[in-house]
């Protein structure tokens, strides 16, 4: 229901790296395992839409095993990216808008 959007991801293979400017992304591990960067800077970064840039990987950052009933919050801004997936990776993601105030 809006304003949330929620997404099923299986993935097999490495996808780009991102960054939502306007909203944090939960992520929970509903099977597989894999391993997620997050903050550092985008490689090769481009502007796919006025909310997000996406680049190649990502230079610097923290990485983090992710195994089946993971939790990972990424917040608005950070950069974050799966650099490498155990076979195959089942996420839901959830995003999250910045709040705004009340009129």
């Amino acid at each position: 229901m809006a304003p949330y959007n929620v997404n099923l991801e299986h993935r097999v293979m490495v996808a780009t790296a991102n960054i939502h400017d306007h909203e944090a992304e939960l992520f929970y591990v509903i099977d597989g395992g894999g391993t997620m960067v997050t903050g550092g800077k985008l490689v090769n970064p481009t502007r796919p839409n006025t909310e997000n840039q996406s680049g190649t990987a990502i230079e610097g950052g923290t990485s983090r095993k992710l195994v089946k009933g993971d939790f990972i919050m990424v917040p608005e801004g950070v950069a974050h990216w799966v650099s490498a997936i155990d076979g195959s990776l089942t996420m839901m993601s959830l995003h999250l808008p910045r709040a705004t105030a009340a009129k």
